[in-house]
């Protein structure tokens, strides 16, 4: 019986892929990647397994227990998060981007979309470190929908956005789920400016 990391290494042989690309890919540590593709690890996390699976264009119940794979996937540009602190408003995302770096999403999945790895855990639990949220930046900014901003003062933030007046789009605040986490204000005195709207996770959001 095929096992599961037989799978990751067949999708990562047939698309060209290191253990390096897939370590950068899905944010788990290239020698944690090397120890599954020895298979080290009988049942890995589930959270580890879905970043693995997106970094190879498959979905975790294929990688896990094998069968058809019927969820249509591409790659998208695969963003450092710490590189959106030099952004203007006005530029694209990608300006930042390494031009190698990708990461699976759906097809649907508009064509100015691009990923980024979440560097902390300000809006756990749904949110963790590690993960990868996609973004574009023609979806509509809604209040309360999940964000990308960078603030001058210190670089790209995540978080819900809080509309703070409706004639003043330089005013905003980011909302983070964890309460431990200070929330994001957006004004005059520490101006900043949306990047795009974070619209898959995994799943939807």
């Amino acid at each position: 019986m095929t096992k599961w990391w037989q799978r990751l290494q067949r999708e990562m042989t047939s698309q060209g892929l290191s253990a390096e690309d897939v370590s950068a890919s899905s944010g788990v540590p290239v020698k944690t990647v090397y120890g599954y593709l020895k298979g080290e690890v009988e049942n890995p996390r589930g959270d580890t397994l879905a970043k693995l699976a997106a970094s190879v264009g498959v979905s975790e119940e294929y990688l896990r227990y094998g069968g058809k794979e019927e969820i249509p996937l591409k790659r998208v540009p695969l963003l450092d998060m710490n590189e959106l602190r030099t952004l203007n408003i006005g530029e694209s995302p990608l300006d930042v981007w390494d031009g190698e770096t990708t990461v699976a999403a759906p097809i649907d999945t508009p064509e100015d979309s691009f990923g980024v790895v979440l560097p902390n855990d300000a809006n756990a639990p749904d949110f963790r470190k590690g993960d990868i949220v996609i973004f574009s930046p023609s979806a509509e900014i809604e209040p309360g929908c999940y964000v990308l901003a960078v603030r001058r003062l210190d670089g790209a933030h995540f978080g819900r956005y809080k509309m703070v007046s409706p004639s003043a789009h330089d005013r905003f605040v980011l909302i983070h789920d964890n309460e431990h986490w200070p929330d994001v204000q957006v004004d005059n005195d520490q101006p900043g400016f949306i990047v795009a709207r974070g619209i898959k996770h995994i799943r939807d959001i």
